[in-house]
């Protein structure tokens, strides 16, 4: 029986009794209909400069944008970077609405009609979600070249082009459409005026024969040809004061996104450990967050903690926590503004009573979080169904691929935001399943960007070759710094290690016991101390990523005692443990 195998066993055992819990949540789509006029307005001018673009809002990549200066602006020449709203979409209804930015194209940009600035509206997804187009979508596209052309999907405007001075000085580009009279479709009117005198400088209009590529999400975006890896890193366009306003836009319920993206915790004899999530804040070192309880209808503060980097995790500790009772929790956030006052933001859960020992336990067991479905909606909707008292993540809580763009790997600050955007992605659709109830996550292979990973104690891998190559090695092909961070987000709510003495390279470990409900867990670390097959067998096995292709080897003809699976550390705690 396969791994996968296994997990679906334990799964289906585990939650057999079915009931409906209190906090079921329901599916999330985009907005269907309009609703009376909303309006959106961007809330940078106000905002701290930070890598954080604010809670109506998802960038594509989190590392490629920043709010400085009370603008927002776009740090790299690349493809298909946007920033989407996530609080307005575009619903089905024939009803006008309009959005505008102010848009700055920074001097020493290559000028060129393909790279693209503006909005992409109707945007859509694999899946009928917000969180999908937000992430993946797709949409009509509309704004201004960097060589000064307008242009509305693949047609461009017949006026001349736009001085580069004028795109650098600033611009705002307006975008109004409105559905044809007697017709089906929509006229889009594209305008761009001079922003210190609202001078029209140049303007064009464009039918729209299909009414859904006007209905999804609305962003704002940045596309530029590919440059050599010298010329990426460059602020290739500043955005201020973006609107959307009309009838057509319908507001989300509870759509915002951070900066408290998520919590998990566990409770285990009277201690409780919470880890909260935090979004890139760029905050000072002393900038701290509180956890609060609430008792007798009030809110009252139990622990404070610093924000740790670069996880931006606030880790709390309670040693003489009542567990005997269900208690609602919030952590809160104070933060800081341009303008001296500060924005209190808050992320609510249940720290659940611990079952008896007499009491059967039920658990909900995941892995393996491909994004091909994101964001697992329908998984979240029918686990919700099952009430049960704890929740588990072995292992692959996402792949490389989520969230698309690949994966970062330097330089160190870049790479860390990379992989906290796709973690922020899988708490995104799965927080819900944890909020009210404690939670066990395993970090695996593509958790730390292996497709087989072997860690033999904490070793670097070799530093040149393919990924397959590299990894079969044996150990990490990042920084120690950077495992850590990925350690540090998914393990540092669990009960303390076992030993907690780092191995190479200073990396972490977090293998121990979690005694719980009368029961006790061995909590283990299956890659972590693991040989490489490489490492072991004889050359003409031909190893190649962890698998002997020679046909004729047979691998158990031998034994290979130096051979490690869970490492000598694990088996004299397993051997305590028991």
């Amino acid at each position: 029986m396969d791994r996968r195998d296994t997990l679906k066993t334990l799964l289906l055992g585990a939650v057999a009794p079915v009931a409906f819990a209190k906090e079921r949540t329901g599916h999330v789509t985009l907005a269907q209909h309009g609703a009376t006029p909303k309006t959106m307005t961007s809330p940078w001018h106000r905002l701290p400069d930070m890598t954080w673009t604010g809670d109506a809002y998802w960038a594509n990549r989190i590392q490629d944008w920043r709010v400085h200066d009370g603008a927002l602006e776009c740090l790299v020449r690349a493809e298909n970077r946007t920033v989407s709203c996530l609080t307005h979409q575009l619903g089905e209804r024939r009803l006008r609405f309009a959005t505008d930015v102010v848009l700055t194209v920074p001097a020493g940009v290559p000028a060129s009609d393909r790279n693209r600035l503006g909005f992409r509206v109707g945007a859509k997804g694999p899946w009928p979600d917000y969180r999908s187009a937000a992430v993946h979508g797709q949409g009509l596209e509309a704004g201004v070249t960097t060589s000064g052309r307008l242009f509305i999907g693949d047609r461009s405007g017949s006026h001349p082009p736009l001085e580069l001075s004028l795109l650098n000085g600033g611009v705002v580009l307006s975008l109004d459409v409105s559905p044809l009279d007697g017709a089906e479709g929509y006229s889009m009117v594209l305008e761009a005026r001079d922003a210190a005198s609202e001078r029209v400088l140049a303007s064009m209009q464009e039918r729209v024969v299909d009414d859904r590529r006007v209905e999804g999400n609305v962003a704002l975006l940045s596309h530029y040809e590919p440059a050599s890896t010298e010329e990426t890193n460059q602020v290739t366009a500043r955005f201020s004061r973006w609107t959307l306003e009309g009838e057509k836009l319908a507001a989300g319920q509870d759509t915002t996104f951070g900066p408290i993206y998520f919590a998990q915790y566990t409770l285990e004899q009277k201690r409780l450990k919470l880890t909260a999530q935090l979004a890139p804040l760029d905050l000072p070192e002393s900038h701290r967050a509180h956890l609060e309880v609430e008792r007798d209808g009030q809110w009252n503060q139990v622990a404070t903690a610093a924000i740790a980097q670069p996880s931006r995790t606030v880790q709390f500790r309670l040693d003489d926590w009542d567990g005997t009772r269900a208690w609602p929790y919030r952590v809160r956030l104070e933060l800081p503004l341009r303008d001296g006052s500060t924005q209190t933001y808050t992320y609510q859960g249940t720290i659940a009573a611990e079952p008896t020992s007499e009491a059967r336990l039920r658990a909900l067991v995941f892995s393996c979080n491909h994004d091909g479905a994101f964001p697992d909606q329908d998984i979240v909707d029918h686990a919700s169904q099952h009430d049960v008292d704890l929740v588990m993540f072995l292992g692959d809580q996402f792949y490389e691929s989520n969230g698309g763009f690949d994966i970062q790997m330097a330089p160190l600050p870049s790479a860390c935001l990379d992989y906290l955007r796709k973690w922020y992605q899988f708490g995104w659709s799965y927080r819900e399943v944890f909020r009210h109830r404690p939670m066990i996550c395993l970090p695996d292979d593509h958790d730390v960007f292996h497709g087989n990973v072997w860690g033999e104690s904490g070793k670097a891998t070799i530093a040149e070759g393919d990924a397959s190559t590299r990894q079969d090695t044996g150990g990490y092909k990042m920084p120690a710094e950077w495992v850590n961070l990925v350690m540090t987000t998914q393990t540092s709510h669990m009960p303390d290690a076992y030993d907690p003495t780092s191995i190479d390279q200073g990396i972490h470990v977090f293998y121990t016991d979690w005694t719980y409900a009368g029961l006790s867990f061995a909590i283990v670390e299956d890659r972590k101390f693991k040989s490489a097959p490489k490492n072991v067998l004889p050359k003409w096995a031909k190893v190649f990523n962890g698998y002997a292709e020679n046909q004729a080897f047979d691998v158990a003809a031998e034994a290979y005692p130096e051979a490690q699976l869970l490492g000598q550390r694990q088996l004299d705690f397993l051997a305590d443990w028991v």
